[in-house]
């Protein structure tokens, strides 16, 4: 084997090994770690709350904010 087989077989074995990983890093970046249904549900509940009184796009403060307290009273439910 030459040299280029063998830089192309390291490449693919790092490319191979990265995409298990894929899954998990990208829930990592997008929502963090696993989350149970129950606090699932309890993030959609609110979610749907918060957009009732708040539009996101241009009251993105206040809309944090009572999202923020929502889960706050959902989870010590």
């Amino acid at each position: 084997m030459n040299k280029q087989n063998i830089k192309l077989l390291c490449f693919l074995f790092v490319i191979f090994s990265l995409m298990g990983c894929m899954n998990t890093a990208t829930r990592l970046w997008n929502s963090g770690p696993y989350m149970s249904d129950e606090k699932r549900k309890i993030y959609d509940i609110c979610d749907d709350e918060t957009d009732k009184f708040y539009s996101e796009e241009n009251q993105r403060e206040l809309w944090y904010k009572f999202w923020n307290e929502c889960l706050k009273t959902k989870e010590n439910q």
